[in-house]
């Protein structure tokens, strides 16, 4: 605790050895950078998750508009299963999740974090690009024992350009 006095800001580092162009730099800048300058900037008592990821929309819309090369969040999925939800495995990623679960149905809710992409998924185990499924609200999923059913998801972009795919391995155990 005596030390926080000698602290005066925060630093973001990038090592660019590795990054070969300017885009890939941006990649990997932003929106990072726009996260750092709000630890930096709020004062703890102040600090909401929340009430970023909100602000964070008209970010998402200028970075495209100005043609930056950013990183799109990729979709979270939300499961509802009646208190039952185990997860068996998180990678340390965050990209793909498999849980268990004991009840016979389930509802998945998708979401993403820029509110001009459009969420697209599969269940079939392939990368979900714009011929998948669109999705519109939540999925609501029936298991019988022992099966698994897999939804990978990627957020989309009017440009075309898309985000990482997130998956959702879910069994009935």
């Amino acid at each position: 605790r005596q030390q926080r006095a000698h602290i005066l800001g925060v630093q973001g580092n990038i090592w660019t050895e590795w990054i070969g162009s300017v885009p890939l730099l941006f990649y990997m800048a932003l929106p990072r950078e726009l996260a750092l300058s709000e630890d930096g900037w709020t004062a703890n008592a102040y600090k909401d998750w929340d009430s970023f990821e909100t602000r964070m929309h008209s970010q998402y819309a200028w970075l495209q508009s100005e043609s930056y090369n950013f990183r799109i969040p990729n979709p979270t999925f939300t499961v509802a299963d009646g208190g039952t939800l185990q997860y068996s495995a998180v990678a340390p990623n965050i990209q793909a999740i498999a849980a268990q679960t004991r009840a016979r149905s389930v509802t998945v809710t998708l979401s993403d974090g820029d509110p001009d992409a459009t969420i697209f998924y599969t269940t079939d185990g392939s990368t979900p690009d714009t011929h998948a499924k669109r999705y519109t609200g939540p999925l609501h999923i029936a298991l019988s024992n022992g099966q698994t059913v897999r939804i990978t998801a990627a957020a989309i972009l009017p440009s075309g350009r898309t985000s990482t795919t997130t998956t959702l391995e879910l069994r009935r155990r």
